[in-house]
């Protein structure tokens, strides 16, 4: 068992009062405590009030203790799969252990939207969110979803209560008539610091007449400033409308690749740390943004283009880059594969396969651990949103972004190598973050040849399909073994979990 999971008397009495505070702050944040507050004239309703927050405390206390204790037994149970692969290195699980963690984690996901009658008699229906369970559409309650992050979570009631605003209380006579007719769903995206944008798109299974289009845009504008949204879209077969926002030019040859959302990430390195790397969302840490603790921070932005895929979880994403930065901090401290003294050859080179748009792209070259950094991608628009941020960054001396499919480029490239027998470009460090499925065969290979690969001697890998996880160590065992391995809750309240694991060649 892991030290962070032994549960002392000590440890559990603080995981309890951590939790109480934890759910004041959710009363507070959900605006009740300091409504009932003000309610409360005497003092037997005091007594009252204090008695229920008590009692409204101990449950969420309880409800705290149960989903951490989820989490926990869903990281075990990866641990077990992965724990024959582990000879001799280490294996530590995070299960999550604050709400936020919990529930509100979530920067994208998409609802389906259904009308329920509010009134039979008076025949009035509403608008509601919806999620599928057994095949049917289940109303959520509230008006929001508990997987949403704050930002969207604020966002959705505040929507809904719009959509559903009318004029007569009858059905069709909704002020957003619009944007509600042929509509089935909606979809929600923001950045990670969720104060920053909000996107939402609205879904039709009908086309939209262009004879309506302008009325469309000014109900969603309309919607749009109602609600707080950066901005509305609706699509349908073979149409895409967005509301009037200064986030689009009529002038941009490529207007797509402008809509999305934007961060900032602080890369803080505590010189007599160990684990000296640390990154967080800029807004969530106070104070001068170019030191912290006398330590100096590096500030790497974000931009992630509307419907691309992204991580949705800014908490494991972040907890993910800390980890790369860290162990990439320890290859470099740690390696000896190189004889050379000059220290410009020994800097390490990085090949990273899947990079996306450069989500963990442009912090490792940021950080300057790596001196080289070769990325390569498949979709276009992501290859487009990562040299936009790899120019935003200056970092154009570091990063080369190619596109180009993965397993293509490594047949290539091990075709290269043996055709011109190591005159090309040679990589200590190979990061991957496939899809589900895994790693393309050839991929495989490329890391397999010692004289092929040219000298990768660690693995990098991201995980998020514990199957496809599994097969690949199967082939790769033979020539690395994993060193450290860290397991997070990629979506609490399901089966996935997020596996960072550092693999290194064995030594003969």
């Amino acid at each position: 068992m892991p030290p962070s999971l032994n549960m002392t008397t000590a440890a559990a009495a603080a995981i309890s009062m951590v939790s109480v505070l934890l759910v004041t702050v959710w009363f507070l944040d959900h605006g009740n405590y300091e409504s009932i507050i003000t309610k409360k004239k005497d003092k037997h309703d005091s007594n009252d009030l204090e008695n229920s927050s008590t009692e409204k405390s101990t449950a969420k206390e309880k409800e705290l203790q149960a989903a951490w204790q989820e989490s926990k037994d869903k990281l075990e149970e990866t641990a077990l799969t992965l724990r024959p692969f582990l000879t001799g290195g280490t294996l530590q699980i995070k299960p999550c252990h604050n709400l936020n963690e919990m529930h509100g984690y979530r920067c994208r996901f998409t609802l389906q939207f259904i009308l329920v009658n509010q009134d039979a008699e008076k025949e009035c229906q509403v608008w509601k969110y919806a999620i599928r369970k057994d095949q049917k559409p289940v109303p959520l309650e509230d008006d929001t979803y508990k997987f949403a992050n704050p930002g969207l979570a604020l966002l959705m009631p505040v929507l809904i209560r719009e959509l559903n605003r009318d004029n007569r209380n009858t059905i069709g006579d909704h002020c957003y008539h619009y944007l509600t007719e042929h509509l089935t769903s909606v979809s929600f995206w923001s950045s990670w610091d969720s104060t920053k944008s909000r996107l939402v798109t609205f879904h039709y299974n009908a086309p939209l007449p262009e004879a309506m289009h302008s009325q469309w845009i000014e109900q969603a504008n309309q919607l749009r400033q109602a609600c707080g949204a950066t901005l509305i879209s609706g699509r349908a077969k073979k149409v895409l409308l967005r509301s009037s926002n200064d986030i689009l030019s009529p002038n941009s040859i490529n207007l797509e690749d402008k809509i999305g959302t934007q961060d900032s990430l602080l890369l803080m390195k505590e010189e007599e740390s160990n684990s000296s790397w640390k990154v967080a969302l800029k807004s969530n840490v106070g104070g001068d943004h170019t030191q912290r603790d006398n330590q100096p921070c590096l500030v790497a932005h974000f931009f992630k283009p509307e419907g691309a895929f992204c991580h949705p979880n800014a908490f494991v994403m972040l907890s993910a880059l800390s980890w790369i930065l860290n162990r990439i901090d320890y290859i470099h401290q740690s390696s000896t594969r190189r004889a050379d003294t000059d220290l410009e050859k020994q800097q390490l080179q990085m090949l990273e396969l899947y990079c996306g748009c450069g989500a963990h792209t442009i912090p490792i070259a940021k950080s300057g651990l790596v001196s080289k950094l070769t990325a390569i991608e498949l979709d276009d628009r992501l290859v487009r949103a990562c040299q936009r941020n790899i120019e935003s960054n200056d970092l154009q001396h570091v990063i080369q972004v190619v596109s180009k499919d993965a397993g293509a480029w490594a047949k290539q490239n091990i075709r290269q190598r043996q055709r011109e027998n190591g005159t090309i470009e040679l990589f200590d460090i190979l990061l991957v973050d496939p899809p589900r499925q895994g790693l393309d065969q050839d991929v495989r290979n490329l890391a397999m040849n010692d004289q092929v690969a040219g000298g990768i001697q660690d693995i990098l890998y991201i995980s998020c399909g514990r199957e496809a996880l599994v097969r690949d160590f199967q082939f790769l065992q033979k020539e690395f073994e994993i060193v450290n391995c860290t397991l997070l809750d990629l979506f609490p309240g399901t089966e996935s979990v997020e596996s960072l694991c550092h693999l290194q060649r064995r030594r003969r």
